[in-house]
């Protein structure tokens, strides 16, 4: 990535020198930033970059007494696609409700509405294929999740109160608690798989217990808009 820029301060030469120099300690070689772009419609689209060039600009005029002076600032995108707004979908089971009057005369057993799990998909409108990341919710004895079939299982249970977070990127795919402890060996299948590019699909959900299962996701896209 290329910037062709200019710094500028109207006031005196000192303070141009604090402002130039206040913008350079953000573009250190070191560490990464992060550049967005929103369009007139809110969505925004940022991308990672670190600074690798600033030109090596020479000055025929003192810039501090001009009060403005032009760069080059060449960057790397570590990750070269644009990210998106991230999108976050969530599901539990649905409370039992009393079957024919339990408790008062009828038979002793409740039934759950048909849940919402089976019926859960989320969107990727990115143009790249996205991996979800998972978040398991306690209390729950044990938890499938995947998408179009391809499945992560958790065999054992998360305790209430407790966070289990699934990353399923190809950087990271570990299974990893709320107090960073690992848990990624004791998986009961490793199917990791990522939401294809541009479309909505269908994802293989299973829970038992009354905790609650979030997918996200960040789209991402070869441009800025």
């Amino acid at each position: 990535m290329f910037w062709p820029l200019r710094v500028f301060h109207p006031a005196g030469s000192q303070d141009w020198l604090d402002y130039d120099a206040a913008f350079w300690r953000t573009m250190h070689p070191d560490h990464t930033g992060v550049w967005t772009i929103t369009q007139p419609n809110g969505e925004s689209r940022s991308l990672r970059l670190r600074c690798v060039d600033d030109g090596q600009q020479s000055f025929d005029t003192d810039p501090a007494l001009l009060g403005w002076a032009r760069y080059g600032v060449t960057l790397v995108a570590e990750q070269p696609y644009w990210e998106g707004d991230p999108i976050t979908r969530a599901w539990k089971l649905s409370a039992p409700s009393s079957f024919f009057g339990a408790g008062t005369g009828g038979p002793p057993f409740t039934i759950s509405p048909g849940s919402t799990l089976a019926k859960a998909t989320i969107d990727n409108p990115g143009d790249i294929d996205a991996w979800p990341v998972w978040t398991i919710f306690g209390p729950t004895d044990s938890v499938t999740v995947g998408v179009s079939g391809r499945t992560v299982t958790v065999p054992f249970g998360v305790a209430s109160g407790a966070v289990l977070t699934l990353d399923t990127r190809p950087s990271a795919q570990t299974a990893i608690d709320g107090s960073g402890n690992e848990f990624t060996s004791q998986l009961g299948s490793f199917n990791f798989a990522p939401v294809p590019a541009g479309k909505s699909v269908p994802l293989s959900l299973s829970l038992v217990g009354a905790g609650l299962v979030q997918a996200s996701l960040t789209p991402l896209f070869l441009r800025a808009w």
